[in-house]
């Protein structure tokens, strides 16, 4: 029987070190079974700013600007203090600049915090956050800080597992992945009612994204073939599902020039909604290293659903003029306010560390900041002024 019931919001409201902690909890609709279930995050929350130092890393060229803004551009997720270098003892978030210098830390407790997602405003922060690891599953949540109010809100759903969220345009909604015991879904929760709708039914769905233009939601689907996963898009009520990159297994391991692509994970929209970037795993063998995968960065354009080659031959962001390229994965993917850039991080298998990089669309230049610059990242956004064009042919 589908459900279709309304509960009714809890509010708890914590004065701890000046943030205010808010729990929500909703219904769900288009789930033939739902499961109660209220949590509140630990209230060990705190916004702090940090010390203004001197930056440790260079200024990645050309150098991105953003519009005018209280806060820092970037928002992370990472466990290491990327101005000193010490390792955390759990996963956190952050506010950056540009240059690498740490803003302010915004999290501070027992849990591991991931994949922040600036709401269209920039004045909130949507996240994942794991609380605990019981029969062999951990148990995830989603949430939002409210910089502004020094808020951090609890989404409940009934799942146990809930991750990678993103906000509709109007930051009246979020998009999210959840499990409800056989598989993966995308659900949409609508923050006015507390109601929650669920999208799509077939095989595994991951990776939801909210396109600017606000009429559809990119994400990532395994369908037919088991751990093959491909880019979809979707109208936001779940009509018009279709497959705009195909994953492709081969039978044996590619070359260079026809890989096997057998996961596609994050797909983001541009700011002016005409173009998907995503990373893709590589099934290739990798020279003298026994490694068999690497993960790298693509873009789709949308009219034509043609992936767009930013260097001659290349359908990739990176080149292999890098002698690095072969041995070098690329994830988090933030789009710059005006379209022409793109933030990633870099994680080099030879060297053993993370870079923050910079890739230039006009003209496929890109370059990385130091050694060590992208510690740890699980997950990056860039806050977004602007719905200029992107990228030009």
């Amino acid at each position: 029987m589908i459900t279709n019931r309304r509960k009714p919001a809890i509010v708890t409201l914590l004065f701890l070190s000046g943030i205010i902690l808010t729990n929500c909890t909703g219904s769900i609709t288009s789930v033939t079974e739902t499961i109660g279930k209220t949590a509140t995050l630990p209230s060990t929350l705190v916004i702090t700013p940090t010390q203004t130092k001197e930056p440790t890393v260079q200024t990645a060229s050309p150098t991105p600007t953003v519009d005018d803004s209280t806060y820092a551009p970037l928002v992370i997720s990472s466990q290491f203090n990327i101005e000193t270098g010490e390792e955390l003892e759990n996963r956190m978030l952050f506010t950056m600049q540009l240059d690498g210098t740490i803003d302010k830390q915004l999290t501070e407790s027992d849990l591991r915090y991931y994949y922040p997602r600036w709401s269209p405003d920039c004045r909130k922060i949507t996240f994942f956050v794991d609380v605990g690891y019981k029969e062999n599953i951990y148990d995830t949540r989603i949430g939002f800080i409210d910089l502004d109010t020094n808020t951090l809100t609890e989404i409940s759903t009934p799942f146990e597992r809930n991750r990678y969220p993103s906000w509709s345009p109007d930051s009246r909604r979020i998009v999210f992945e959840a499990n409800d015991g056989q598989s993966w879904q995308i659900y949409v929760v609508d923050l006015d009612t507390d109601d929650i709708s669920q999208l799509t039914f077939e095989g595994d769905n991951q990776y939801p994204d909210w396109s600017p233009t606000g009429d559809q939601i990119t994400f990532v689907s395994s369908r037919e073939t088991v751990d093959v996963w491909s880019v979809w898009l979707m109208n936001v009520d779940g009509s018009e599902q279709r497959e705009i990159f195909p994953a492709i297994r081969r039978s044996e391991l590619g070359d260079w020039d026809n890989p096997s692509l057998n996961w596609a994970l994050d797909p983001t929209f541009s700011p002016n909604g005409k173009f998907i970037v995503f990373s893709v795993e590589e099934a290739v063998p990798v020279l003298e290293l026994n490694e068999r995968t690497v993960f790298k960065l693509y873009i789709v354009e949308l009219d034509g659903l043609n992936s767009h080659r930013l260097i001659p031959g290349d359908r990739r962001i990176t080149n292999r003029n890098d002698p690095d390229y072969y041995y070098s994965s690329e994830f988090d993917a933030a789009w710059s306010p005006d379209g022409q850039q793109i933030l990633f991080t870099r994680t080099r298998q030879l060297s053993k560390d993370d870079q923050l990089c910079i890739v230039n669309l006009s003209n496929g230049e890109w370059s990385c900041q130091a050694e060590g610059s992208a510690a740890g990242f699980w997950g990056m956004d860039w806050c977004h002024n602007s719905d200029q064009d992107a990228i030009k042919d």
